[in-house]
């Protein structure tokens, strides 16, 4: 046992040192296997921040919330212009729901437009203005960092309060409080009331900090809602949101006076529709990547085991010296696995070390995770991949006769 394990040391240094003899030549041979480690890590990436970001998305959306819409989340564009020339929803609507409604805990309006925010010479273009009802943060599942949000009263006299959103506070205000300071909202002061606890970025793509809540009867008198309005229902039971998602659309379309045989002329949009989007996307992300992977690592895997038939060839000689010492079949096998697996080891650390930078740079746009798991599959991918490519040539560098190997010039 002793010898074996004397001799196997004795392999793997020669193997090393080998490898170390060849930098370049070993360098190139693991270009197949540095873009094949590269395509899974950057897939499981890709997908990893997408699964993590879509998971904290839908808290903000609520798996538990209906939105009736004039349009479908997602749709063919073939038929936008059928939905573009849909009646907009009416805010009667909301009082026909809640009196008709068995399943629905919260009804509530809700109407959105773009606006400028100042305050003294702080300003912040682009914000999205929400005018919702005093019920809106138990249906939308937000917080307040600090401050209160308004009430039935205000919303109903149309007071001018304003609640921010964390990035616009800060904007604004930087480190000051910003409770009972005014603001101009499009022109007009608002005093500000409440700021909103930090969300994040929706699927990794726009901030929820960038938006401010006005009451809706606010936003009816400086907005107006013809473009239309959301109405949300957040439901009793989450187990029977379909049920629901049912009893809404007997409701709308008798709200609507639509006949049997009419279509529906809204869209109830819920959940369910990102998550059937998200599977979609996975499934064509995971193709693409799993054929590009497999491509790359059969490229590396040859060129791996012919680097590999050529080292065979030039050290024939040291074989035979080896064998002539009492080198065994084994010993000499594991050498050259050994060998040819550090090799494809190699390639999958660099392409790791590459993905590592790509997951900065997909970060700054997007969103992108390296789990330990996916390291640890691409280590073992790159091992299993040295393999393979090895055993034909170790193989044949074990089988070969002691006394012929000696002769090789």
């Amino acid at each position: 046992m002793n010898l074996f394990l004397l001799q196997l040391k004795e392999s793997v240094l020669i193997a090393l040192q080998s490898i170390r003899a060849n930098k370049l030549r070993s360098l190139l041979t693991t270009l197949g296997i540095v873009i094949g480690i590269v395509s899974v890590t950057s897939m499981n990436m890709m997908m990893s921040g997408i699964d993590n970001a879509f998971q904290s998305s839908l808290t903000m959306i609520g798996n538990d919330v209906l939105y009736i819409q004039k349009f479908p989340w997602f749709a063919n564009r073939d038929d936008w212009w059928s939905f573009r020339n849909r009646p907009e929803l009416q805010e009667s609507y909301i009082t026909q729901i809640r009196e008709q409604s068995q399943h629905a805990l919260f009804v509530v309006p809700r109407a959105g437009a773009g606006g400028d925010v100042k305050f003294n010479e702080n300003s912040v273009s682009g914000v999205f203005v929400n005018g919702v009802v005093e019920d809106e943060l138990k249906v939308s599942g937000s917080d307040l960092a600090e401050g209160r949000f308004f009430t039935e009263l205000e919303n109903a006299a149309g007071r001018s309060v304003i609640v921010l959103g964390s990035e616009v506070a800060k904007s604004l205000f930087d480190r000051d409080d910003p409770i009972g300071k005014k603001v101009v909202l499009n022109g007009q002061p608002y005093s500000v009331i409440g700021v909103l606890a930090k969300q994040g970025k929706f699927l990794g793509l726009f901030s929820r900090d960038n938006q401010v809540m006005i009451p809706f009867g606010t936003f009816k008198k400086y907005f107006g809602i013809r473009r239309g309005i959301t109405i949300s229902v957040k439901v009793k039971n989450e187990q029977k949101i379909e049920d629901a998602k049912g009893e809404l659309t007997y409701i709308m379309r008798k709200l609507r006076r639509l006949g049997p045989a009419e279509e529906d002329n809204f869209a109830i949009n819920q959940q369910e529709a990102f998550k059937q989007q998200l599977d979609g996307i996975s499934a064509g992300i995971y193709g693409v990547g799993i054929f590009i992977t497999g491509l790359s690592l059969i490229v590396g895997m040859i060129g791996v085991m012919n680097i590999m038939f050529v080292s065979v060839k030039e050290r024939t000689r040291e074989i035979g010296i080896r064998k002539a010492l009492g080198a065994t079949r084994k010993i000499l096998l594991v050498q050259f696995l050994i060998e040819a697996m550090t090799i494809s080891l190699i390639g999958g650390l660099i392409g790791l070390s590459i993905s590592a930078v790509l997951k900065f740079a997909i970060s700054s746009v997007f969103v992108a995770e390296m789990p330990l798991g996916v390291v640890l599959v691409s280590l073992f991918l790159s091992l299993v991949v040295g393999l393979i490519a090895g055993i034909l040539p170790a193989n044949s560098a074990a089988k070969q006769d002691p006394i012929e190997a000696l002769r090789y010039e």
